[in-house]
């Protein structure tokens, strides 16, 4: 006998002429051409205290526990429930438990069935690894339902923000942080888009007339709003304005379609049905699916960003593997449930009996041929390097000229300082003319040979003696500051131009007391004499890190500050494209903005990831992993005031107000973006949990 791979438990929810209900149960293993009752054989009445649950429905383990006592109020209800629960783990396979709703019955869609639960132990059905808990419509079109082969799925993207929302009380839509999160959650499913703001504005006739190319997903982000229980959808008119779609109107449309998608998807902040539970619930689920599509998942109410985002790449994620639409689901809830409240907000509704909306799975992510070309954590060599080049531009500037001017790099940890210090120091011909003999010392505050005024001067010395093999004093001069000049000036009288590189300067804020005194002289050296040109690299500028030493302030006042922040555009592109090749698509691009916006070490990280998993998904979590202990020290960088905005904006998901000076020098810094979100979805959840 072959064995089942799962059991399924059907509960039917039928209205009754007096307004009541009565609920029936079938039962049958997937290898069995036959139903069981288990002793439930002629509908059963059930009575929901709709006032009882609406008071509770801000108290999740209330309301299921009165919920589920409420459906298996009958005791041979409850019976035949605990009994197909118990064989279906005799049997080691999943559950599959469809409610069976009327779609006009919206009550029923109304109430919050993903809150149910075990009546042996009280633990959520939905989050349950042996239960898959779905709404289930009968009825529809008549149309049979075709499965077509997971290898060729397309998903139709549409994101309606109405240029006037303001007018009607609604907050405008993060197009772009929207659009990001979904490409990147789609991972190998290529999208078309209909956006905001671009050529094809997302109107239902363009929505339409898309669908007719043939679309397996269809994904709407836009507004939804009641009116008199009538659910509406906010898209747009041809001129950006808001066209406020009914339910009715858009199932309608859709019913008679030539072609209809196999799973919608509705991010709409109450596409599924109101938040408050104060009324009987319109939901648009149900009315999709009883125009003939398989499956529509929609949420109940406000759902955060951060939920969406971990719900989102594992539902797909699962789609992409078998097709189960309940499995996703049910694999997404347990995904979204480790870290966010509202896990159970999306619903889903479907029409198909065992979840299955495609044959198959998608082609495998197969691994990447050869040498993984993405370096995290180490300094760039200058054949690695990219980008910069405003940067490059200005250092040229001031070590090149006829009067060279000493330069302050400034930049988060992990915003690329020791790597354009070592492009300065192994490219210095593109710096500074050959005919000016650049003489290049590079040091770093990092070793603690330099962590004294005499260690730095003797460092200065021996990078001199190495490079024309004669020491210019010796080391027990290293005091005078007479015979320092004197060597110096040998130096400048035969026309060599000494370019000193100093990282890590910061360290010597924790040096104070040891370099009190320090920086006159070598203020005067450079500013003065001209015996060498400065480029220090710093996370702030040496002016506040050394505020309480008056010499090191004034030394620390000489510089031209470049400040680093994330890369341009087509500067990361460029180097993604170019170590990837034509092994990158769109998807991938999006998906290495959202974790890295740009920062080039977080780009080098998502990237690295990404070559080797080849999997967004994977490339996610991994990512979020690894990024954590940066983010810790990047934390510990920052001020309370840049702290206070950063945790502001990741739970508001971008700034709500004028742009504030510490706001805007965390944009130059790149940790914010022009839009005001922050640089790395990663660092919103991060953050949110701190």
């Amino acid at each position: 006998m072959i064995a089942p791979t799962y059991a399924d438990l059907k509960i039917d929810l039928e209205r009754e002429a007096s307004g009541g209900y009565r609920v029936r149960l079938s039962f049958r293993l997937d290898t069995s051409a036959a139903d069981e009752d288990f002793g439930v054989r002629s509908p059963t009445p059930v009575v929901f205290d709709l006032e009882a649950l609406r008071a509770a429905s801000f108290n999740p383990q209330k309301y299921g526990q009165m919920l589920t006592a409420a459906l298996l109020a009958d005791e041979s209800v409850c019976r035949g429930f605990t009994a197909a629960h118990a064989h279906a783990r005799a049997h080691s396979i999943p559950l599959r438990l469809r409610l069976a709703l009327d779609p006009e019955d919206a009550v029923l869609h109304g109430l919050r069935w993903e809150w149910l639960h075990d009546p042996d132990d009280s633990a959520l059905l939905a989050l349950s690894e042996r239960v898959l808990l779905s709404r289930y419509l009968l009825g529809g079109t008549g149309e049979p339902i075709s499965v077509p082969e997971g290898r060729d799925l397309r998903a139709l993207v549409v994101i309606a923000n109405p240029s006037n929302l303001s007018r009607f009380n609604l907050a405008p839509l993060d197009v772009g942080a929207e659009q990001q999160r979904i490409v990147a959650a789609l991972g190998s499913i290529q999208p078309t888009l209909l956006v905001s703001g671009t050529a094809i504005t997302p109107t239902l006739a363009n929505l339409l007339s898309a669908l007719h190319d043939g679309y397996e997903i269809l994904i709407i982000v836009a507004h939804g709003s009641f009116q008199s229980d009538t659910p509406y959808l906010w898209l747009e008119q041809a001129d950006g304005s808001a066209d406020k779609i009914a339910g009715s109107l858009l199932s309608e449309r859709l019913k008679h379609a030539q072609q209809r998608p196999h799973l919608v998807i509705l991010a709409a902040c109450e596409g599924a049905g109101r938040d408050d539970g104060t009324e009987p619930l319109a939901a648009l689920g149900p009315r999709l699916v009883s125009t003939g599509i398989p499956a529509v998942v929609a949420m109940q109410g406000t759902i955060s960003i951060a939920a969406v985002s971990a719900l989102l790449p594992t539902l797909l994620a699962e789609l992409r593997r078998d097709g189960c639409i309940d499995q996703a689901m049910a694999a997404a809830r347990r995904a979204a449930e480790r870290e966010h409240a509202d896990w159970w907000r999306p619903t889903l509704t479907m029409r198909v009996r065992d979840g299955r909306l495609w044959h198959g799975t998608l082609p495998a992510h197969s691994p990447r041929e050869g040498v993984n070309p993405f370096i995290a954590g180490r300094v760039i060599t200058p054949n690695q390097f990219c980008g910069r080049q405003e940067q490059i531009r200005i250092i040229r500037e001031c070590i090149g000229g006829d009067l060279p001017q000493c330069v302050s790099i400034v930049g988060f940890r992990r915003s690329g300082r020791s790597s354009l210090l070592r492009y300065v120091h192994e490219r210095i011909h593109s710096f500074c003319p050959p005919e000016k003999q650049p003489l290049v010392i590079s040091l770093s505050l990092s070793d603690q040979r330099f962590h004294t005024p005499d260690g730095l001067t003797e460092g200065l010395r021996r990078g001199i003696a190495e490079a024309i093999d004669s020491p210019p004093w010796t080391r027990e001069d290293n005091s005078d500051s007479w015979i320092v000049d004197a060597g110096l000036q040998k130096l400048h009288n035969n026309d060599r131009r000494l370019i000193v590189l100093i990282d890590e300067f910061d360290q010597i804020s924790a040096r104070l007391a040891v370099f009190e005194g320090w920086g006159g002289d070598w203020r005067r050296r450079a500013e003065v004499r001209g015996y060498f040109t400065l480029v220090i690299a710093t996370v702030r500028p040496i002016h506040e890190i050394c505020k309480e030493s008056e010499s090191l302030s004034l030394f620390g006042s000489m510089f031209t500050i470049i400040q680093l922040g994330a890369l341009e555009l087509g500067e990361w592109q460029t180097l993604v494209r170019r170590n990837f090749g034509v092994h990158v698509s769109d998807g991938d691009m999006t998906l290495l903005d959202d974790l890295a916006g740009g920062l080039p070490f977080y780009t080098q990280l998502a990237a690295q990831l990404l070559w080797r998993y080849n999997d967004p998904t994977r490339t996610r979590a991994e990512f979020a992993l690894q990024a954590k202990q940066h983010f810790d020290k990047l934390w510990r960088d920052l001020s309370d005031t840049e702290r206070n905005v950063l945790s502001r904006v990741a739970k508001s998901s971008g700034l709500t107000t004028p742009t504030t000076q510490f706001q805007a020098e965390l944009q130059r810094y790149g940790l914010l973006r022009k839009d005001g979100r922050l640089f790395s979805s990663a660092l919103v959840n991060y953050l949110r949990e701190q």
